[in-house]
């Protein structure tokens, strides 16, 4: 949930916190621990009670922007210790099923481009649009670890058919956005697969191997039954 609890407390108060948690069924003793598993519907339900209680149409986009890559856990350190993107996107693309269970991050090549991106797994009708909005930042973020600072996809994506919104996030990010029912996610240049990391990663550094099995043994259930 990165800072959404910090954000949510500073647009409004403590009370607020505690109230977008109820909400979403989920205990606030969460805030404090970043390990524990939780479903992912009532995740995106902490996104979109936080979003209605700030009124801020931009909720979502904002957590994303204050959270780096590396947030997310392990798994995206991971990927981001290899050398050039197309490794490192690799990596997370293994990562991922030891985040939420399945593959949740592709991508695929369309000629020249390039369409890296995440899916909940959610039916379409489900709200989500402020949890889909906090992915784009760190997406983008991971393209820019490799191609430099300046670069912007070519186009967003996004799970939701809100035109007045996509121009508001067309605004900030300063690139087209549309409509894709099951994912959110960018788009770049094939030749940025190349691109090599100039830089640390991120200040935690890489992750250990003891860390890497820990994530492994942890992974989370793939089935209902599980």
């Amino acid at each position: 949930m990165g800072p959404l609890p910090v954000l949510v407390r500073q647009a409004l108060n403590a009370r607020a916190v505690s109230r977008v948690f109820e909400l979403a069924k989920l205990p606030e003793t969460l805030v404090g621990s970043p390990e524990a598993r939780i479903p992912l519907q009532r995740l995106v339900d902490l996104f979109e009670a936080a979003g209605a209680a700030t009124k801020d149409p931009l909720f979502g986009l904002k957590v994303g922007q204050a959270m780096h890559p590396a947030d997310y856990g392990p798994w995206v350190r991971y990927g981001l210790a290899a050398s050039h993107l197309k490794p490192a996107i690799r990596r997370v693309l293994r990562g991922s099923i030891y985040y939420q269970g399945r593959r949740t991050m592709t991508a695929q090549c369309h000629g020249e481009t390039i369409l890296f991106s995440y899916s909940s797994g959610l039916p379409v009708e489900v709200e989500q649009r402020h949890h889909a909005d906090h992915v784009i930042p760190s997406l983008m973020s991971f393209l820019r670890t490799y191609a430099g600072p300046t670069v912007r996809p070519e186009f967003v994506l996004v799970p939701y058919d809100d035109r007045e919104h996509h121009r508001r996030l067309e605004l900030i990010l300063g690139v087209p956005v549309m409509f894709a029912p099951t994912m959110t996610g960018i788009a770049f240049d094939r030749s940025l697969l190349n691109a090599e990391r100039s830089s640390p990663p991120c200040s935690c550094g890489e992750p250990t191997l003891a860390e890497l099995r820990a994530m492994v043994r942890a992974r989370p259930p793939r089935t209902t039954s599980e």
